[in-house]
């Protein structure tokens, strides 16, 4: 079973890679268990390492993705994390 986070401010984006997982899961017959969160502020507070992966927006109104992603790794060493947006100056960094 993988679970995976998906951390994304745009309700639409967000259940699209949803959809994308559910069809991965069915597509090779994987378990997969999946979760929301509207922003990095609420992935981050009171985290526990759970996830085998956290797709994360780069943008968010509250907690941007770099730094949700500074504040998970220093909780969660082995977590994959995958940066998702359509911003390719934050490509590089």
């Amino acid at each position: 079973m993988l679970r995976i986070a998906v951390v994304e401010d745009d309700a639409g984006q967000a259940g699209q890679l949803v959809q994308y997982l559910e069809r991965y899961g069915t597509e090779n017959q994987e378990e997969i268990r999946n979760a929301v969160f509207p922003d990095g502020l609420d992935i981050v507070e009171d985290y526990q390492p759970v996830w085998d992966i956290i797709l994360l927006d780069i943008e968010m109104p509250l907690l941007d993705g770099m730094a949700a992603a500074e504040r998970i790794r220093a909780l969660d060493p082995s977590v994959i994390l995958i940066f998702i947006t359509n911003m390719a100056q934050y490509a590089i960094k």
